[in-house]
């Protein structure tokens, strides 16, 4: 499996099982254990011998147990993503103004995640505050070299504020991922060079 795939609904990729398996394994060894024992899993009459070939398994990473083409046993993970959609329900969270009639709060792709919010104290808390959390319950920390924060019309004392906060730099459009620039016009042959240039390099010439 690749490291960015997810083998699950709450999408944990292969990455983070592998980085928090020292953290994780005992808990999800317990988890299921637990499951095996259920009468949803004893209905399939597996063997002893069977359901102990199972448990050997799953006390190691490289494994996921699969049933007649489908998953079992699923064990919800803490979400990133409904805890910060639960932003919607906080009347005094404010939305980034270009978002706030969509209310997106964030985008995640792979291990890229983008937070939007209004540049206020209790917003800019409140996105915290889930990393927080977050943190505390993976093991995982945000990278303070690989953050940034991005400002659009906000005074040089309010910026210096929350990146003394978050302590997060300020980053400088346009965001870039992958060598590429974020942007809504077409890329041009000088958006793409980086890019071209990198590859270019990995054949022999």
């Amino acid at each position: 499996m690749s490291e960015t795939k997810a083998p699950g609904p709450d999408g944990y990729n292969a990455a983070f099982v592998k980085s928090a398996w020292d953290i994780i394994n005992g808990d999800l060894y317990l988890a299921m254990k637990e499951f095996l024992n259920t009468e949803s899993f004893l209905g399939l009459r597996f063997s002893s011998i069977m359901i102990n070939w199972i448990m050997e398994y799953i006390s190691s990473p490289k494994y996921t147990l699969e049933l007649n083409g489908s998953l079992h046993g699923y064990f919800k993970g803490w979400n990133i993503s409904k805890r910060l959609n639960a932003l919607r329900n906080d009347n005094l969270f404010k939305y980034h103004p270009n978002y706030q009639c969509l209310g997106i709060t964030h985008l995640i792709f792979a291990d890229e995640l983008l937070l939007f919010a209004k540049a206020d104290g209790y917003s800019i808390m409140k996105l915290f505050n889930c990393l927080q959390e977050f943190s505390r319950v993976s093991g995982l920390e945000a990278n303070p070299a690989k953050c940034s924060i991005y400002f659009s019309g906000v005074d040089d004392g309010l910026k210096n504020q929350i990146c003394s906060f978050l302590n997060f730099p300020e980053g400088m459009l346009p965001i870039r991922y992958l060598g590429l620039p974020f942007m809504s016009k077409r890329l041009s042959y000088l958006d793409c060079s980086p890019l071209i240039s990198k590859i270019s390099e990995q054949f022999p010439h």
